[in-house]
């Protein structure tokens, strides 16, 4: 599963960023990991696209690129949770 580098790329919550004025006030606000008409995270757009495609898939392999000094084994944890969330075995 690609992308593989960004910060919210495999968030499966909707993420924003707001760009803010100088006395504080929210100027607007800019959804930055949800780019599909289902107001959904591109991370389960993609898997909702992919168990349509393939009906029969069981695992996903994502592509992790790590630029920073936090533990792989995070990154690891993660994708294993997304998995098991996204193709929980013996059905939907």
């Amino acid at each position: 599963m690609i992308p593989g580098s960004g910060e919210y790329v495999y968030d499966t919550v909707i993420q924003k960023k707001q760009i803010i004025t100088q006395n504080g006030s929210v100027k607007c606000e800019k959804v930055i990991n949800s780019h599909n008409l289902y107001n959904i995270a591109n991370s389960i757009h993609s898997l909702n696209q992919l168990k349509n495609t393939c009906e029969n898939i069981e695992w996903v392999a994502p592509v992790v690129c790590w630029f920073g000094l936090i533990r792989i084994c995070s990154a690891v944890r993660f994708c294993v949770w997304l998995c098991r969330r996204s193709f929980p075995r013996g059905g939907s």
